[in-house]
């Protein structure tokens, strides 16, 4: 998508928006918010870029507030927010669109007497632990019987939290603990013995350790805390969907509807599609893979491994990996692989800096191998679920950037490094262009041959003449390489700052000296 903005002009000397994060962290469909955004902004106001559709900010007179407006129809899920000025835009931030309605925290909460109360349910709180031993407490009533999913998004939506969440009886006693459930994020299921009331309780210690003991707190500890006894997702079945998309997707998770099927939205992100449905708070993205195994499974047994089976020709090679950790769940994967005769070919715990397993293997002889999958710890549960992938490896890239902003001066020009990671044994050429540029900006095709330093990284050179428009705007930058007899295409992805997510859309702002 490419944004025009023939009044904005750029200096050399840049310093655009430095958006750290929005409160409240996001709302629900339908709603219109004010939402305050905290970062430097030296200029305004500003403008924003949303990475899906259903969503649009718009500043207000007051520097850092701004009213998000959220479609009836926005898909549940994390979007990206970038804002821009005339000196160019801000790194991504996510901002979380939801279906429970919103609720603000109101301090103070910490202690049970004084516990928020939350007389309808379902909830989506928007908080903060603003200073160190910060508590929050919130205030439900179950009946016997009934289910309580509580789950706290802090971390994936950027704050710098190892949140713990509980569940205890009106006069304080604890009853159900979770922490580390997706990530960092905590999420539990707590069924109601009795009517009463209950307290959520919710603290923080700091993702990063430190020498403090004690829980966490500050202005970057901003939360979202959703509370319902009704349907919940936690994730899809399968866990992926192919090309042609399956003819089904179940939903797996807490209070759902019999027969509930899941719908897929394509994203703007090649190669994910959003599982969603239109009742459900939230939406998991899953890849489109066409590998020819690939299984979703659950180790819900203690001491439990789960087996899959391959048929392999001698001399063929295969690579089998296992995602749990990445996909939110708590599994500890390890993953082992035995050979018809019954001998351990192959094992792994963790895979380089992942902690989900990935192995190689070469089969020596014709027959059924088997994939064995279990818990380090010998843990389980309903929430222990992974992605097995099954494949031959085929020569292959993956073209990544330093940065996903790019700034380009009319009458001058700038270059992108691409760095190219060959994988299994790619050595041929492989072609790196700039797709989506603004009228007058050039950046001719790079060729890596495939030996040498360009067979790391090459160098595209954009170029904007001197009468060049001005712009704002994404465009993309791809690779192309021959693999037998078809032609393989990668779009390179940057890193977003601050997240393990991706992003293969760069932000380019041309301006004039």
């Amino acid at each position: 998508m490419l944004l025009l903005l023939p009044l904005i002009s750029v200096t050399a000397a840049a310093t655009p928006p430095s958006l750290t994060s929005f409160y409240p962290l996001g709302a629900a469909r339908g709603a219109m918010v004010t939402v305050t955004a905290s970062g430097t902004f030296e200029r305004w106001p500003v403008r924003a870029w949303v990475s899906g559709p259903g969503l649009t900010f718009e500043a207000g007179e007051e520097k850092g507030k701004l009213t998000a407006k959220v479609a009836d129809d926005a898909v549940p899920g994390i979007y990206w927010v970038r804002l821009f000025d005339e000196q160019g835009a801000s790194p991504l931030r996510p901002f979380r669109v939801g279906h429970f309605p919103d609720l603000l925290e109101v301090e103070p909460n910490d202690a049970p007497e004084k516990a928020q109360r939350c007389e309808a349910l379902p909830i989506a709180i928007h908080g903060k632990f603003a200073k160190r031993g910060d508590v929050d407490s919130y205030s439900v009533t179950l009946k016997a019987g009934e289910t309580l999913v509580a789950s706290l998004e802090g971390q994936r939506l950027g704050s710098p939290m190892d949140a713990v969440l509980q569940v205890a009886s009106s006069d304080g006693l604890v009853l159900s603990q979770a922490e580390d459930s997706v990530g960092l994020d905590p999420l539990l299921a707590f069924r109601a013995p009795r009517d009463d009331r209950y307290l959520v309780r919710a603290f923080a210690f700091p993702a990063t350790p430190d020498s403090t003991i004690g829980f966490a707190g500050g202005d970057a500890f901003l939360y979202r805390l959703s509370l319902t006894t009704g349907p919940f997702l936690d994730h899809p079945q399968p866990m992926a969907v192919r090309p042609n998309g399956p003819s089904t997707i179940d939903a797996v998770g807490w209070g759902l509807p019999e027969g509930l099927k899941l719908m897929t939205q394509p994203m703007a992100e090649p190669g994910l599609v959003r599982v969603w449905g239109p009742e459900l708070d939230q939406s998991v993205d899953v890849p489109i893979l066409n590998f020819p195994h690939v299984f979703t499974g659950l180790i819900d047994q203690p001491k439990r491994a789960n087996s899959h089976t391959l048929a392999a020709n001698k001399g063929q090679s295969w690579r089998v990996r296992v995602m749990a950790r990445s996909l939110g769940s708590p599994l500890d994967a390890a993953l082992r692989v035995l050979g018809p005769a019954g001998m351990v070919l192959a094992e792994q715990d963790d895979a380089g800096n992942r902690r989900d397993p990935e192995v190689s293997f070469k089969a020596g002889e014709e027959g059924t191998y088997k994939v064995e999958v279990r818990d380090v710890t010998d843990q389980a549960g309903p929430r222990h679920f992974y992605r097995l992938e099954m494949f031959e490896p085929k020569p292959d890239f993956a073209p990544t950037l330093a940065d996903d902003r790019v700034v380009l001066i009319a009458g001058k020009s700038v270059e992108v490094k691409v760095t190219l990671n060959r994988l299994d044994g790619l050595d041929g050429p492989i072609e790196v262009r700039c797709e989506g540029l603004p009228e007058g900006v050039t950046a001719e095709p790079v060729v890596s041959e495939g030996k040498g330093a360009s067979a790391k990284e090459v160098k595209i050179v954009l170029k904007a003449p001197a009468e060049s428009s001005l712009f704002q705007g994404t465009i993309g930058i791809s690779g192309n390489a021959k693999v037998g007899e078809a032609n393989v295409e990668r779009h390179a992805q940057a890193t977003i700052n601050g997240f393990e997510q991706t992003t293969s859309r760069v932000w380019l702002t041309v301006g004039k000296p």
